[in-house]
């Protein structure tokens, strides 16, 4: 055979040898790549439905997924059990990986009352579309309550602020940005607000006194000044130092009045020259049947000086001694 026809062969035969080589080192690393990938994979436990607030979980709705290190949230949890009977403090979405922030404290309840933050109140008020911003007011929304009632001068009103940064949990029975499964939102008359007690019986007391109005606010705005009260007199150009000062809801008292002890001076005794005589005793000798005795008659002391003596009154003399008289 020819060496110029053996020599490509023999060059083919070696570069398809290498090539078979190197192959072979390419397949035998690939399962050690995939493994090392696999590794930086991270179970954790997904929302397989959108869940509402105050739903209490099941496992129907959720699965698990496998993300990268870098992308699964550092509170989120890796196993369903840890998520099972949990309620949503919030809206959860579908594909959304659960954490512990969305969740309200282990042992609540659904519903309302699995919502409330320990410490705070729900309170509900009624609204229409002018007291309400126009139906403008969602879920999770932020708002003032304004009050106008009677002021402390006849015809007067004022009108204050009552409490602030109000959060909205719920509008009607909605406590979602959307109403759920496409359903026509009724119109709304009422919302429920989350406040201290302290805010809850300021807000009671605006709505009995008079009708409570919204006022919503950016979510962004952390101002917490009180706005002076503002009061009719302000329009009409009266004297504003008139106007009533401070809290119109608080309890006014009256000022304490200050008592100064009196002393009665004693007067001395009036002499009116009225003076007694000694009582007087008049002796009457009385015959009863032959027999003669004495009966002795007291006098009313006569008065020496102004005063006119009372007639005195006597006993009645009997028959007996009428008779002994001559009467």
């Amino acid at each position: 055979m020819n060496v110029k026809t053996i020599a490509p062969l023999g060059i083919a035969a070696v570069l398809g040898l290498a090539a078979a080589m190197v192959a072979r080192n390419m397949l035998a690393n690939r399962p050690v790549q995939v493994a090392s990938g696999e590794s930086s994979l991270r179970t954790v436990v997904v929302a397989n439905t959108t869940i509402g607030p105050g739903t209490q979980i099941d496992p129907s709705m959720l699965i698990t997924a496998k993300v990268s290190q870098e992308m699964a949230p550092d509170e989120a949890f890796s196993s369903m059990t840890e998520v099972e009977g949990r309620v949503a403090n919030g809206p959860i979405y579908k594909g959304q990986p659960i954490i512990g922030t969305l969740l309200a404290p282990k042992g609540s309840v659904g519903g309302m009352s699995g919502l409330i933050p320990a410490g705070m109140r729900a309170i509900t008020l009624q609204i229409d579309e002018f007291t309400g911003v126009g139906g403008f007011i969602a879920p999770g929304c932020r708002v003032d309550v304004l009050a106008t009632m009677q002021g402390e001068k006849q015809g007067d009103m004022v009108t204050r602020t009552v409490v602030q940064k109000i959060l909205v949990t719920a509008v009607g029975q909605r406590m979602t940005l959307q109403a759920q499964n496409g359903q026509q939102e009724a119109p709304t008359r009422s919302v429920t607000l989350i406040a201290t007690p302290e805010e809850a019986q300021a807000i009671e007391l605006a709505a009995s006194t008079g009708r409570p109005r919204l006022v919503l606010r950016n979510l962004n705005d952390d101002s917490n000044a009180t706005p002076a009260v503002t009061s009719l007199m302000d329009f009409k150009g009266g004297d504003k130092s008139s106007a009533p000062v401070g809290d119109p809801f608080a309890l006014q008292m009256p000022p304490p009045v200050e008592t100064v002890p009196v002393s009665t001076p004693v007067q001395p005794p009036i002499d009116d020259g009225f003076k007694p005589e000694p009582n007087t005793t008049w002796t009457v000798k009385v015959i009863r049947g032959g027999t003669e005795s004495e009966v002795n008659f007291s006098l009313p002391n006569k008065p020496t000086g102004k005063p006119t003596p009372q007639p005195r009154k006597h006993e009645p003399i009997t028959q007996t001694e009428n008779k002994a008289l001559g009467n």
